[in-house]
C-alpha cells in the first residue's frame, strides 16, 4: 500500500512538472508572440507616423497586462506545486506510519498465534488422554461386568448348595423323627 502512494506521489510530481514545462512554454510563446505583436505594431506606427504618440501606450498596457496575468498565473503554480510538496510529505508521513502499525501488527500476531497453536497442541493432549482414559474405564466396566456375572453364578451356586444341604438337614432331621417314631 505504501508503494502505490509513494508510486502516486511520483506520478503526480511528474504531472506537475509536465504541466510547468508546458506553461513555461506557453509563457514563452506568448511573451515571444506579444514582442513579435508590439514589434509588427511599432513598424507599422513608424511607417505611418501618424498617431503614433496613441498606440505605444495601448501596446505596453496590454503587455503589461499580459506580463501581469503571467505573473499571477506562476504565483498559482508556485502555490500549487508548494501545495503538492506538502501532500507528498504529508503521504511519506502516513507511509511511515502505516508501515510501523503494520510491524507492530505483526509482533502482536506472532504471539497470539503461537497461543492459538499451544492451546491447540493442549485441547489434542487433552483429548487424546481423555480417549485413553475412556478405553481404561470401558475396560473396567467390562471387568466389573465379567465378575458381577461370575459372582452371580457363584453366589447362585452357593445359594443352590444351601438350599440342597438344608433339604438334607431337613431330610435327616425327618429321618431322624420318623426313625425315633418308628422305634418308639
Amino acid at each position: 500500500m505504501t508503494g502505490k502512494l509513494a508510486d502516486a506521489a511520483d506520478k503526480m510530481s511528474e504531472f506537475l512538472t509536465a504541466t510547468v514545462s508546458m506553461l513555461s512554454a506557453s509563457v514563452q510563446q506568448s511573451v515571444k508572440h506579444i514582442t513579435d505583436k508590439v514589434n509588427d505594431q511599432q513598424a507599422g506606427l513608424l511607417a505611418l507616423q501618424e498617431g503614433t504618440t496613441l498606440q505605444p501606450p495601448k501596446l505596453l498596457d496590454s503587455f503589461n497586462a499580459g506580463l501581469e496575468r503571467l505573473e499571477k498565473m506562476n504565483e498559482h503554480i508556485a502555490a500549487t506545486m508548494n501545495e503538492f510538496r506538502l501532500a507528498q510529505g504529508e503521504i511519506t508521513a502516513s507511509t511511515s506510519n502505516l508501515r510501523t502499525i503494520c510491524g507492530d501488527m505483526k509482533l502482536a500476531t506472532k504471539p497470539f498465534s503461537k497461543g492459538l497453536n499451544d492451546s491447540a497442541n493442549k485441547l489434542t493432549q487433552l483429548q487424546m488422554t481423555t480417549q485413553k482414559n475412556i478405553g481404561q474405564i470401558a475396560a473396567v466396566l467390562q471387568s466389573a461386568g465379567l465378575l458381577s456375572e461370575e459372582y452371580m453364578r457363584k453366589f447362585e451356586t452357593i445359594k443352590n448348595m444351601r438350599v440342597r444341604d438344608n433339604f438334607r438337614l431337613k431330610e435327616c432331621q425327618l429321618r431322624a423323627v420318623f426313625d425315633m417314631h418308628r422305634q418308639s
